[in-house]
């Protein structure tokens, strides 16, 4: 049985047995009235709502959001042709990198999704599809950003992050390696070339106890999978530790030497400076944290080429 399967049931058969032991226990002494019922009913949410807002994806790189019934499907063919103009963006990691922020964007002209899952081309909107997660994203707004700014006439998403997951899973022999050669080879199929890798991971890692040497070891096998996209696609990667705690010095300082330690490799946003204020349960974005962190990618892409 796989590791995660089995804190999975652990965990369930521990919350189900508090939950019936703590109703007849409340029962029996006769205190079981909604007042005082309702501080433990909001912790209990408090408690849950985490592990209800990750999707694990568990043995398993199949997960994400793939409906496409109501997408207006579009060509791929604007990111063939004309490259000069467009940017392509790979776009993975764990839950902040995938559709776990509190606001849903709509679809603007000029954003496209590409979907991992059929290899096709579609008008973006969140839920995007690829990615883990049932609610809004980061790349959206900075899609937005990146053309009203001019800097790029039209942006194709490929998110394909995983709520939940550590470093370790996206190594070379890791379960969602798979996930990671499925969106090149639609890319290859489609002959588009990416010009974009944003990498935010590391809250897992932060929480597991990951060392900086294993984290920098481990980064390296992610961009060994990379290789087939190109040598000179930059790739930029997110510090990011913080979720429903303080952040971690350890991966953050792992996640700040990887551009001295790999080629091509470059700093990305600093989510950890994003404070709860802008967490909507203290790990994932509300709307204004959402549109705070594309800000901070944003100025992230752009900064090693002033």
């Amino acid at each position: 049985m796989s590791k995660y399967i089995l804190v999975s049931c652990v965990f369930v058969v521990v919350l189900s047995f508090g939950m019936v032991s703590g109703f007849h226990m409340g029962a029996a002494t006769g205190f079981y009235q909604p007042k005082i019922a309702e501080p433990y009913a909001k912790r209990f949410a408090e408690f849950i709502k985490p592990f209800m807002n990750v999707d694990m994806c568990s043995e398993n790189d199949e997960c994400g959001f793939r409906e496409v019934d109501n997408r207006n499907q579009l060509s791929c063919q604007p990111f063939i042709e004309d490259t000069t103009r467009a940017m392509v963006l790979l776009a993975f990691g764990q839950s902040n990198s995938g559709n776990h922020g509190d606001y849903l964007h709509k679809p603007v002209d000029g954003i496209y999704n590409l979907n991992p899952f059929d290899g096709l081309c579609y008008q973006a909107q969140d839920l995007l599809l690829g990615a883990t997660g049932e609610q809004g994203s980061v790349w959206m707004p900075l899609a937005e950003q990146l053309i009203a700014s001019g800097r790029t006439d039209k942006v194709l998403i490929v998110p394909f992050g995983v709520g939940g997951s550590s470093i370790e899973r996206w190594t070379l022999t890791g379960d969602l390696s798979g996930r990671i050669k499925r969106s090149i080879d639609v890319l290859t199929k489609q002959n588009i070339k990416a010009t974009h890798i944003v990498w935010h991971q590391g809250e897992t890692d932060a929480d597991k106890g990951t060392t900086s040497e294993e984290y920098i070891d481990m980064f390296g096998e992610v961009v060994e999978q990379l290789g087939p996209l190109g040598e000179n696609i930059p790739i930029y990667t997110a510090v990011a530790t913080r979720c429903w705690g303080n952040p971690n010095k350890i991966i953050s300082t792992a996640q700040q030497q990887l551009p001295q330690v790999y080629s091509n490799v470059f700093s990305g946003a600093n989510s950890d400076s994003l404070g709860n204020d802008l967490r909507y349960d203290n790990c994932h974005f509300n709307q204004q944290g959402l549109a705070e962190h594309a800000a901070l990618w944003f100025d992230a892409l752009y900064a090693h080429e002033q």
